[in-house]
């Protein structure tokens, strides 16, 4: 008896910690593209059940949570807000603390290209913990350029759905950009003027210009984009970047852009091999 209430007192600290730390770690990621005078800020937010705290009722477990996103001005001003609240009710006790299948939050502002912040804000009904995430839009990650700015790229994977760009195109963290059949796939967006103009992209591994393409493009709008794709087999992922230039009437502006494979699998590869080789040498001794 004893014995089981220093486990029940042990599992209820447990418990109160991991409440206390999941309620921060939901998911969190901002991209902007270009609308006809205005830009269009887009936040995506994964809510996992673990991040919760479930209680059980009659037959089911319920959590209940309240998502405030904030966007707010260089000089501390709120430009706008937008609020969520929802119930989630699962089956089982292993559902409520489960990390597949995240609450997919994703909504949008339009507001003129200004610095910045988004601030999300997610509350735990039963709880009242509160976590929060905060992404800065400053001069330095905001799109630039002396005669067309270029936004960051907004690279994809594939999943099931529509989320505001093609089906099946899910915006990832530029710092988890995940490769496909050794692709990496990206939405490029820039402001230009209607009419004719052209488009360089570049893949720099180690400051090395390791892949290019030049395209040729026309638009009736003030702004275009494009949907990329650029291969990476046998590419050193170490400083990777995306280098945009975009050339109009004579007028060029360029930027590039780090980012980071997620689960460098070239990486991986290489070290199996060293260690597959490491592995041979000792067995032939």
């Amino acid at each position: 008896m004893k014995k089981n209430i220093i486990t029940i007192l042990f599992l209820s600290i447990v418990g109160a910690q991991g409440i206390n730390s999941n309620i921060n770690s939901f998911n969190t990621n901002v991209v902007l593209r270009p609308t006809e005078n205005n830009i269009e800020v887009i936040t995506f937010v994964e809510i996992f059940n673990r991040n919760l705290q479930f209680l059980k009722k009659d037959i089911n477990f319920e959590s209940s949570f309240e998502l405030n996103i904030s966007l707010i001005s260089k000089d501390g001003d709120r430009i706008d807000e937008k609020s969520f609240s929802e119930t989630i009710k699962v089956d089982t006790f292993t559902q409520t603390v489960s990390r597949a299948n995240p609450k997919l939050i994703i909504t949008s502002f339009d507001i003129p290209l200004q610095e910045f912040n988004v601030v999300f804000s997610l509350k735990d009904m039963d709880t009242k913990l509160t976590g929060k995430k905060e992404k800065e839009f400053f001069k330095k990650n905001l799109p630039t350029g002396q005669y067309s700015k270029i936004f960051e790229p907004i690279f994809v994977k594939n999943m099931k759905g529509s989320w505001k760009f093609g089906i099946d195109k899910y915006p990832i963290n530029i710092k988890k950009v995940e490769a496909k059949d050794n692709k990496i796939e990206f939405y490029q967006y820039y402001t230009v003027e209607k009419g004719d103009y052209s488009l360089d992209v570049s893949l720099i591994s180690d400051k090395k210009t390791v892949w290019s393409k030049f395209y040729e493009n026309e638009t009736n709008e003030n702004f275009d984009y494009k949907l990329l794709q650029i291969p990476i087999e046998g590419v050193d992922t170490s400083d990777l970047r995306v280098k945009i230039q975009v050339s109009q009437n004579g007028n060029v502006s360029s930027k590039s852009f780090p980012f980071e494979i997620k689960n460098d699998y070239l990486m991986l590869s290489s070290i199996k091999k060293c260690f597959f080789s490491i592995g041979s040498n000792e067995l032939h001794t």
